[in-house]
């Protein structure tokens, strides 16, 4: 085998390496031995920068538990505004209601002051008006008339007791021993029939007149003066024996005694003054289920009436039931 000869080059590519690698080992000891070599502020603002994210990352952590707290707080005030919200309304509707209950209590009151003030009026009235002269009665109600007029009132409350109105009508007209006529007009002065002239008092008249007072229902204002002027203008006469009676369960107007001077003032004859219709009154009351007192309207159609049938020879009674 032939043996061949090489020459040695000693700048070959593994001389170069091994230089290399010798040079790159004395450097990097020197940089090792002496870091003032490094570039300085370069580690140091890598430091800074690196506390300043930390110092960042731990305000960001207790900023988001401030955030759930408030969170927490806010939701706890909320309920808190809820309760007190409902707390208020309570209270409110609370004073809602004793407001109600005062405005009640002192309508009850105002009632009772002024049923005291009727019953004063009737006792005052009892005290100071004479009675009239003795006549032929039944009842306690003078039946020596010739002509009876019947005033009701026709309002919605009356109507309720249609029953018994009839029923007094034809007991009131049964208890005259001579009726020759009779007629029947409303509070307002409206007629049942026959305006200006008499029903004749016989069994079938009668009959057919309390049947036709079942559709007859005029306007009315609980107000008997009109139709006690209507009587007394119409029928009034000197001589003439007249006798109304006047029905009703309220007084609308509550003037009690300019109504009652205007109808004394109408029931008299000019030369004389003697009166021309003896005028009665009856109520009809409707006592309350709870406590069994008579409403209101009852007392202020009493206080009037009772005043009327004194001054004018009459007679006041009051039917409850």
């Amino acid at each position: 085998m032939k043996v061949r000869n090489r020459e040695t080059d000693i700048f070959s590519l593994a001389f170069l390496d091994i230089i290399s690698c010798a040079f790159g080992a004395v450097v990097l000891l020197l940089i090792i031995s002496r870091p003032e070599m490094a570039t300085e502020g370069g580690a140091s603002e890598s430091m800074d920068l690196l506390r300043q994210i930390y110092s960042s990352e731990a305000e960001n952590i207790q900023i988001a538990e401030l955030n759930e707290q408030e969170k927490l707080n806010l939701e706890g005030n909320k309920n808190r505004n809820n309760a007190l919200a409902d707390q208020i309304d309570d209270i409110q509707q609370s004073t809602r209601n004793e407001e109600f209950k005062s405005s009640q209590l002192a309508q009850s009151r105002a009632a009772i002051e002024q049923k005291k003030k009727m019953i004063e009026k009737l006792a005052q009235l009892q005290e100071t008006t004479p009675d009239p002269e003795p006549t032929e009665e039944v009842g306690g109600i003078a039946v020596d008339s010739d002509y009876v007029i019947f005033v009701i009132d026709t309002s919605g409350s009356m109507r309720d007791k249609w029953g018994r109105v009839k029923s007094v009508i034809d007991n009131v007209l049964t208890m005259h021993p001579k009726v020759r006529g009779f007629q029947i007009l409303n509070d307002n002065g409206f007629y049942l029939k026959k305006k200006g002239g008499w029903i004749n008092d016989t069994k079938g008249e009668r009959s057919l007149a309390l049947i036709q007072t079942n559709r007859w229902s005029p306007s009315s204002n609980s107000n008997p003066y009109e139709g006690i002027a209507e009587a007394l203008r119409a029928y009034g006469k000197p001589g003439r024996k007249l006798a109304i009676y006047v029905f009703g369960d309220d007084f609308s107007s509550r003037r009690y005694d300019d109504t009652a001077a205007a109808i004394s003032a109408l029931n008299r004859t000019g030369a004389t003054g003697k009166k021309l219709a003896r005028i009665h009154g009856i109520g009809f009351a409707t006592t309350s289920n709870n406590y069994g007192t008579v409403d209101g309207g009852a007392y202020t159609f009493s206080v009037l009436m009772s005043a009327v049938a004194r001054e004018n020879e009459g007679t006041y009674l009051s039917l409850s039931r």
